[in-house]
């Protein structure tokens, strides 16, 4: 005998008298503990907690897969124990390169090194990855954002001195330069002569012990060269799939290398990008770690099938070499794509996409039942919900309208350079009890801004969230308006206004976004302070002559969408599940401004950075969190960062679309 709420039945694995549960009924009891009598239902399932939960069936096997776009930890609570799986399998991808320019045609980043234990995966260890009652510690590695840098790498603790790690992407070469080393080789760069200049190597792996595995986690980058009257290109950064393309004359610029498709978040393809399908066409969504491609007289495409150049791209997150659209020139967030290289003279190089992290294992052998497909499935409260953290469709598989509670935030705001304001948030709406008709919805989710550019809108059924606006900039820039609007800079620089829209339709409905702070100081001399970037809770604070502004207070999400198995949004000034708040504001003179309001770093916006030199933690700390639409960090120092620590600093935080329904 069984209970679920106040109903009483028999188990429909153990037969007997009495009522009879559902399927779906029985994989909620055991979620929630309440079978007992039950000779058929004995086994015990892995529960742990972390990252952004999606939920599936895969025959008659349920699991339950986390999914870590920044960093995080993967806290096991318990360990399964008779027929339960006690193992658990994981994808590390880690951040691009960036495309390299100068001379003549820069090269393509390389993809972040991807490693893994699914069996039958391309750079797959087959081997089993022991768990036991503790926590393991995860850094998801960020893309790079300075010209010609590596990506950073991506971690999972094992519970020993060996952690998991694939190697960032290798950036692309410059003038002159080769391709550099990296999970998968830049590609190599060209300039006036006949020089030719190879791409990168991968870089070899040996750990951890003892789980063995290959020495692969990605593919060398293609040669880069110039042929005087001729033509020039850029060599294409190597993906996870196949090598980067080599320049040559019938292509001018080498296409990055093709990434890898997985399913270990789900069968629905719930993270990376599209990439192609073989015949000239694309496929939706799981593709990760695709190479960026060259640039040259014309532009070679990232993530390319098999070396060569397939219409439709960019693919699995790789840039497209200069020459294509900016906002294509970047490796995609939460793919590890590389970035596109640039066009001479250090314009038009695509920065590398931040790496991911997976774990997966079983939870039930029984399955429960969605209303929709599209995006992390997880079953919490009742309700069915549905986490988008890239593109993606909605599809309401339900045969009427469902009444479903969404959670938009907008890509948040790049902070600003030199004496600058702190990157504005991302618009937030919350609007419960909307009508979503039938059919798929396409869901747009909004990048974060660069170093001194707005962020991306997010859209989803007719709803839009504004990008945030930037920071200013020495000497009296203003913030830029954006869904949260920029801080202005340290030199009395006025508030970017926000422009978040109210949105129309069901009651309930609104739309969030503050103003950024004002730049402090008397606008004649020295000490100034900038102003932080708006959040969606509140406005961002102003400079004043002894301190830079906080950036504005975010939002806890609501109730529905705070499941204690799931790491979605960042902690808060009360608790965890915090999103879009504004960046920092940052001075030479001055301690930088915390993101998201005074004692943070708090829903995802990054920290500015203050005083000379910078110190490294500071700067980066400095990028808001993927999937949050927090505001980027001001970096307060003008000219080049120290240490080439480029990649990241400022960066907003990518947004995200939460939708949930009665299951």
């Amino acid at each position: 005998m069984s209970s679920f709420g106040k109903r009483k039945g028999v188990s429909p694995t153990s037969g007997g008298d009495g009522g009879v549960f559902s399927i779906s009924d029985e994989y909620r009891m055991q979620q929630l503990g309440t079978i007992y009598n039950d000779p058929g239902n004995r086994t015990q399932y892995t529960e742990a907690t972390g990252g952004v939960i999606s939920e599936y069936t895969d025959g008659p096997a349920v699991y339950r897969a986390h999914i870590f776009t920044s960093s995080g930890t993967f806290a096991v609570t318990q360990v399964g124990a008779g027929s339960g799986p006690s193992d658990v399998d994981y994808l590390v991808v880690a951040g691009g390169g960036s495309g390299g320019s100068g001379g003549n045609s820069g090269g393509g980043g390389g993809a972040g090194g991807f490693r893994t234990n699914v069996p039958g995966t391309p750079h797959s260890t087959s081997a089993s990855f022991p768990i036991s009652v503790s926590s393991y510690s995860i850094v998801v590695g960020s893309g790079a954002g300075g010209l010609g840098g590596n990506g950073s790498d991506s971690t999972l603790d094992n519970g020993g001195p060996n952690p998991i790690a694939s190697s960032g992407g290798g950036a692309g070469g410059g003038s002159s330069d080769p391709g550099s080393a990296g999970g998968s080789g830049g590609g190599g760069g060209s300039s006036p002569g006949s020089t030719v200049y190879p791409g990168g190597a991968s870089t070899a792996v040996s750990t951890p012990s003892p789980w063995p595995g290959p020495a692969t986690q990605g593919t060398a980058g293609g040669s880069g060269q110039h042929v005087p009257g001729g033509w020039e290109g850029g060599g294409g950064g190597g993906g996870a799939g196949h090598l980067g393309q080599t320049a040559a004359p019938s292509l001018i610029a080498g296409a990055g290398g093709t990434g890898l498709r997985v399913t270990i978040a789900g069968p629905s393809y719930s993270i990376g990008a599209p990439g192609p399908d073989g015949s000239g066409g694309s496929q939706t969504g799981g593709w990760v770690a695709g190479g960026g491609g060259g640039q040259g007289g014309s532009q070679g495409a990232g993530g390319s099938w098999n070396g060569s150049l397939q219409p439709g791209g960019p693919f699995a997150g790789g840039g497209l070499g200069g020459g294509a659209p900016t906002s294509n020139h970047h490796g995609v967030a939460s793919t590890g794509g590389g970035g596109g290289g640039g066009q001479p003279g250090g314009t038009g190089y695509g920065q590398g996409g931040s790496g991911l992290v997976v774990v997966r294992y079983q939870i039930a052998s029984l399955a429960a039942t969605a209303k929709a497909t599209g995006g992390a499935i997880s079953f919490y409260g009742g309700k069915t919900i549905h986490t988008f953290t890239g593109a993606g469709d909605f599809d309401n598989t339900s045969g009427g309208s469902l009444s479903c509670d969404v959670v938009m935030a907008a890509g948040g705001g790049g902070g600003g350079h030199n004496e600058a304001g702190g990157g504005g948030a991302g618009g937030y709406i919350f609007q419960p009890g909307r009508s979503v008709g039938t059919g798929p919805h396409s869901i747009v989710i909004g990048a974060g801004g660069v170093l001194k550019t707005n962020g991306n809108d997010t859209t989803f059924d007719g709803l839009t969230t504004k990008g945030g606006g930037t920071g200013g900039e020495w000497p009296a820039g203003a913030g830029s308006s954006g869904g949260s609007g920029g801080g202005g800079s340290s030199n009395t620089g006025a508030a970017g206004p926000a422009s978040q829209p109210g949105q129309g339709g069901d009651s309930g409905t609104y739309g969030v976004g503050y103003v950024g702070g004002v730049g402090g100081g008397n606008g004649s001399s020295p000490p100034y302070a900038a102003g932080g970037g708006g959040g969606a809770g509140g406005a961002g604070g102003n400079g004043a002559t002894d301190a830079n502004g906080h950036g504005g207070i975010g939002v806890q999400l609501p109730a529905t969408f705070r499941d204690p198995s799931s790491g979605v949004g960042a902690p808060g000034p009360s608790g965890a599940y915090w999103v879009a708040g504004g960046g920092g504001g940052g001075s030479t003179s001055q301690p930088g401004g915390k993101g998201g309001g005074s004692g943070g770093p708090y829903a995802g916006g990054g920290d500015g950075t203050g005083g000379t030199p910078q110190p490294a933690t500071d700067i980066l700390n400095s990028q808001g969190t993927a999937n949050t639409g927090g505001g980027g960090g001001s970096h307060g120092a003008g000219g080049p960062v120290p240490g080439g620590l480029e990649k990241g600093i400022g960066l907003g935080g990518s947004g995200i679309v939460l939708i949930a329904y009665t299951s």
